[in-house]
């Protein structure tokens, strides 16, 4: 199994959402709900470029951890 850790960008938004999403009962378990709103796209893409310009201006690094976990090939039958 490979893993990469790599800073948040802007092209992680909707897997980063869907995965908030798939795992939203588990999270509330150990935290507070975010609320609905939270799961729109509309706020989560805001709250992600937000984060994006605080680590753009160098005040904090957000990182994804991210499980590769196998490839696949593509061919023209």
């Amino acid at each position: 199994m490979e893993i990469s850790v790599n800073l948040i960008n802007e092209s992680d938004a909707e897997k980063l959402l869907e995965f908030e999403i798939e795992n939203r009962t588990f999270f509330e378990k150990m935290v507070p709900s975010r609320g609905e709103d939270y799961y729109s796209w509309q706020v989560f893409s805001g709250r992600h470029r937000k984060l994006l310009k605080e680590q753009e201006s160098g005040n904090s690094r957000f990182y994804l951890v991210k499980d590769i976990m196998g490839t696949f090939s593509v061919e023209l039958i």
